[in-house]
């Protein structure tokens, strides 16, 4: 079936560039919404027209003549385009300087390319957006004006027909509904408990709704509706008041995006429910993006996404694109296995927003990653300055006083840590006795190899389930297998059950005897995981039906796993363990880089923490006594007292090794030259006003007043220090005390 589709789709591309009814057009159309240009092409005998549509492939290759149409109508401009428009439209436009190009949507042509409104290479048409999107009859109106006044036709240009742009819209009702209570009595007569029943609202552009994804909104709604969630769309307009009022009538437990909203954060807190993101593209072909390993396009990201996460949206998932790629004129198809992943995922969080905490079961994983007590809840090197045994206890208490079923709260992390020692650690392979110790005596979960394969079968690509046998061997794998007396096998997975919450350690990224090659493979992207990390995941949503999944702390190897960039596929690792489990993070607020791939591979919700309090370094007092030496050293004039400086300064940096820092070879005897002793006074000075932790952020508690008014200082940097010393002369140190009273 596959090769026929591609044969029907290559030959589809080919007329996009070669059919000579295109070359021939009188009006040729550059980034409508998809959908439409089949609207417009639907009147081309009636009026007596012909009409072209020049993809942004066709654009990006340059290959084409643009100055043998009359006119051309802009919607849509590419930013990464732009100079591949100003070419030809230049080039059009000298050839044929009776060429119309024109503008239907001035913000973004004005914002692209300006310059060539400027110089009346493009022209801007206000009227021509009252025709457009709103309706197939305002579309044939459309190009009679077009008719009428660019190419002298002797039509009576017709006024837009008024359409009712807003409402509530299912596919099984004609026409929209002008109230939130008229949906509901029409789905009460339906058989709906609507009073009881959870709710979905689509939120959908009214173009979109007629024209580039009616499929993909009916695709939705009929997935959510299977499910047992009453589901519609509403048209959200921003410049509508009318979508607010009734978006909150809806009393949604959830909100699906389908293209970028405007909604401001003050809707959306009155509102309070999660706003998930159905994305599309148009640059690749639905084909190509299944192929890709970075996943939608960098323009894709910026509008469906990056715009998107600044008001809140999470789990920006892929359900729909179109067959040929390229930006051409085609509607979006939906992706029916991202239909249905999207909706899972989102009836997760309906489910775990209308449960009693009580019924609530939440698995928190933290880390484990190198084998060693120290390393214990700490995902990277630092832990990113968070105390992360004291901060569980602090959540553990919390959500016990919230009504979440917790047997047993640990007295302090004294007794957090001895229970993960004993029941909650990862076992390298070198220790088959402790393994055998954890099986006895820590009350781990011991998923058979038959269910794991059934999983595994079940839930993961033929040829992914080959790469990771290839790497691991067949399940269940070697790293963290323990066989019973019978001689049947167990994947472990070690656990902390407090009842409806468990604690868990994360388990590795790889079977490795060496330490340092469980280290490297934390951020690998290209090794698949082991079958004991798949079958942790695994049975979190199987077995245990986790409700949701804590990482806790900054940060785990999730989001590490191969697949694309951004814009998974069933094809990719994180999507692939996630499953429909929601997956909250705890994350200190500083670090941005990691964040994004966390929230977008992962659909990781991040709850941010402070950093702990920093405060200046300041030097100890050898290094304060090297900067005494060498302040002295240069208020001497040459002679034999100076170089006793020079050997001093040269001995005391050899005995804190601070040769070795800088990178000076020594050797010898030699002493330092004038040259390094300015640059270990540079490096002094450096280290000096470095800002520091002082201590370790616990969750749930503020910094120590004594500590708070030097660590704002340090949050508002050396800028407000600079700013103050215009005011108030005096020494750094002076300074800096002098901002701690300011402040």
């Amino acid at each position: 079936m596959r090769w026929i589709v591609n044969i029907l789709i290559s030959f589809s591309i080919m007329g996009s560039f070669s059919a000579p009814a295109e070359q021939q057009a009188d009006i040729a159309f550059i980034g409508l919404h998809g959908g439409i240009f089949e609207a417009l092409k639907s009147f081309e005998d009636e009026l007596n027209v012909r009409l072209g549509y020049i993809t942004d492939g066709m654009i990006e290759s340059r290959g084409i003549d643009l100055s043998r149409y009359k006119v051309i109508l802009l919607q849509h401009v590419r930013r990464e385009l732009r100079d591949a428009y100003k070419e030809l439209f230049t080039a059009a436009k000298r050839k044929n300087p009776e060429l119309h190009i024109i503008a239907i949507s001035r913000r973004g042509v004005e914002e692209r390319l300006g310059e060539l409104v400027r110089e009346g290479i493009i022209e801007l048409d206000p009227k021509l957006r009252e025709y457009y999107g709103s309706s197939k009859e305002n579309l044939r109106r459309l190009l009679i004006y077009l008719l009428a006044k660019y190419m002298g036709r002797s039509l009576e240009i017709l006024p837009p027909e008024e359409v009712a742009e807003r409402g509530i819209y299912h596919p099984d009702h004609e026409g929209l509904f002008d109230e939130v209570e008229e949906f509901l009595r029409w789905a009460r007569g339906r058989g709906w408990d609507v009073e009881n029943a959870p709710r979905a609202l689509i939120a959908v552009h009214y173009t979109h709704l007629l024209f580039q994804q009616p499929k993909v909104v009916d695709a939705l709604i009929r997935e959510f509706e299977k499910r047992g969630v009453l589901a519609a769309a509403i048209i959200d307009l921003p410049r509508w008041e009318g979508y607010e009022r009734m978006a909150l009538e809806f009393k949604p437990d959830v909100v699906i995006h389908t293209c970028h909203s405007v909604e401001s954060i003050r809707f959306r807190e009155k509102l309070d429910v999660p706003h998930l993101h159905s994305i599309f593209f148009r640059k690749q072909s639905i084909d190509e993006w299944q192929r890709s390993l970075k996943g939608i396009d960098p323009g894709a990201v910026a509008l469906h996404i990056t715009s998107q996460e600044i008001i809140g949206g999470i789990e920006p998932q892929v359900t729909c694109g179109t067959l040929r790629g390229g930006g051409s004129e085609e509607a979006f198809t939906p992706i029916p296995e991202r239909v249905e992943h999207l909706v899972k995922r989102a009836i997760s969080w309906i489910e775990l927003r209308r449960k009693e905490n009580s019924e609530k079961k939440v698995a928190i994983i933290y880390y484990d990653r190198e084998l060693g007590k120290s390393e214990l809840m700490r995902g990277t090197a630092t832990g990113m300055f968070l105390n992360g045994p004291r901060s569980l206890v602090n959540l553990l208490r919390k959500m016990k006083e919230a009504g979440y079923s917790i047997t047993r709260v640990p007295e302090g992390e004294d007794e957090l840590l001895e229970w993960m020692m004993r029941g909650g650690r990862q076992v390298g392979m070198w220790a088959e006795e402790e393994l055998e110790r954890l099986v006895r005596e820590g009350d781990p979960i011991l998923i058979p190899a038959e269910l794991y394969l059934r999983w595994f079968k079940g839930r993961v690509p033929e040829d992914l389930r080959r790469e990771v046998i290839k790497r691991w061997g067949p399940p269940p794998g070697r790293f963290m297998v323990w066989k019973d007396e019978k001689g049947n096998e167990y994947i472990v997975v070690p656990r902390i059950d407090l009842g409806n919450v468990i604690l868990l350690p994360q388990p590795l990224r790889g079977e490795a005897y060496e330490i340092s090659s469980i280290e490297t493979l934390i951020h690998d992207k290209l090794v698949p995981p082991p079958h004991s990390y798949i079958a942790t995941y695994f049975w979190l949503e199987e077995g245990f039906k986790a409700d949701a999944l804590i990482h806790f702390g900054t940060h785990g190897s999730e989001f590490f796993l191969p697949g694309k960039e951004v814009g998974l596929s069933a094809r990719d690792w994180p999507d692939i363990i996630m499953g429909s489990m929601p997956n909250i993070n705890l994350w200190i607020l500083d670090s941005l880089g990691e964040a994004l791939p966390s929230k977008r591979r992962a659909y990781a919700v991040l709850i941010d923490h402070l950093p702990p309090p920093l405060v200046t370094a300041g030097l100890s007092d050898e290094l304060l006594n090297i900067q005494n030496d060498i302040t002295k050293w240069e208020s001497l004039e040459e002679g034999a007292l100076k170089e006793k400086f020079r050997a001093s300064i040269t001995e005391a940096v050899k005995r804190i090794k601070l040769d070795k820092d800088l990178d000076f070879d020594l050797s010898g005897g030699r002493l330092l030259t004038p040259e390094e002793i300015r640059k270990v006074a540079e490096y002094l000075h450096r280290i000096r006003h470095e800002t520091t932790p002082v201590s370790l952020h616990v969750l749930g508690e503020p910094p120590r007043e004594d500590l708070l008014i030097p660590y704002l200082v340090s949050c508002l940097r050396r800028r407000f220090l600079e700013e103050l010393s215009r005011i108030v002369p005096g020494s750094e140190e002076e300074m800096r005390a002098k901002a701690e009273e300011v402040v």
